[in-house]
């Protein structure tokens, strides 16, 4: 089928013969292929695969091609995914694709008779940017310590080789599994801000941040009130807020002790102390061990 003949036209009597100068050529139809195209394919991005494939020799071939037909899908789901190409062209790259995904590929030639198949070819794309990184998860433990978790993103085209954890757009932990970590020495009452970064070998993808407030805590630095104005029935007390509030401050409150002097008091025990050696309890005026004596009602006993 489908070959070329050359055909000329010599006439013969009793006296010789003559050949026309000229000759006719003439193709046999066309029939269905013997074969298909050699199929080759190579991963050029994490979305793209360059087919390249070559026709077979006319003998198998039958025919002229008519055109090519590009068809996929991927191996693990072994769904057709689509008609890629349409045309008489040898060479054809395949866009849009999935990263890190297997792809199976085989090209259909026509040559207005009938249809061939080529090899089927298997290529991987290369890794991509993580797809649907969620926001970490971060839950209050108390006024200076929060708990972040996380979790592998959507799609992680590819191997997920670092969890990167942003406070307030400073890294400061990194881990290559999803999990939870506890952020420690924070200020009390404080906004702050989480974000993670998943990273594959392509490319790295920020999640959106969670924001979240530590508890509150009692203040600190806080130095005495100034007294001015003193009288004998009065005085002015004036103070300032606490370099360290910790929190919202809802109300100050002012106390007044009177110091009396020791030869003016009533009650002995105010002006007297004991002092006890480490590792000592008090009885009353009297320390004690309480390895070998027992204190009941300010009276010290002896242990049996």
């Amino acid at each position: 089928s489908f070959y070329e003949y050359q055909y000329s036209v010599e006439v013969t009597n009793g006296a010789g013969s003559v050949a026309y100068d000229s000759s006719i050529h003439t193709r046999t139809l066309a029939s269905a292929p013997l074969a298909g195209a050699t199929l080759n394919a190579s991963t050029t991005t994490s979305s793209i695969i360059l087919l390249q494939w070559v026709t077979p020799n006319i003998d198998l071939l039958r025919g002229d091609i008519v055109n090519f037909e590009v068809i996929g899908y991927q191996v693990v789901s072994e769904q057709i995914v689509t008609s890629f190409y349409n045309g008489t062209d040898n060479i054809f790259s395949v866009t849009g694709l999935n990263p890190s995904t297997s792809y199976g590929f085989r090209v259909i030639l026509f040559n207005g008779i009938g249809y061939a198949e080529s090899n089927t070819v298997e290529a991987m794309t290369l890794d991509g940017a993580p797809r649907g990184v969620y926001p970490p998860i971060v839950t209050v433990i108390n006024a200076t310590a929060l708990q972040v978790e996380w979790t592998e993103p959507e799609q992680p085209n590819g191997v997920i080789i670092s969890y990167n954890i942003l406070l307030d757009d400073m890294s400061i932990y990194t881990n290559n599994i999803s999990g939870t970590f506890i952020v420690v020495n924070l200020l009390p009452f404080t906004v702050y801000s989480f974000q993670i970064v998943a990273c594959t070998l392509f490319a790295c993808t920020p999640s959106n941040y969670t924001s979240i407030q530590t508890l509150q805590a009692p203040p600190t630095g806080f130095i005495a009130p100034n007294v001015t104005n003193l009288k004998n029935d009065s005085f002015t007390a004036s103070w300032v807020a606490p370099t360290s509030p910790n929190g919202i401050i809802t109300s100050y409150s002012l106390y007044l002790r009177y110091v009396i002097p020791c030869s003016q008091s009533t009650d002995q025990d105010i002006c007297d102390y004991i002092e006890c050696s480490l590792g000592e309890s008090r009885c009353g005026s009297q320390c004690y061990m309480p390895a070998t004596h027992t204190c009941c009602q300010d009276t010290l006993y002896l242990q049996a």
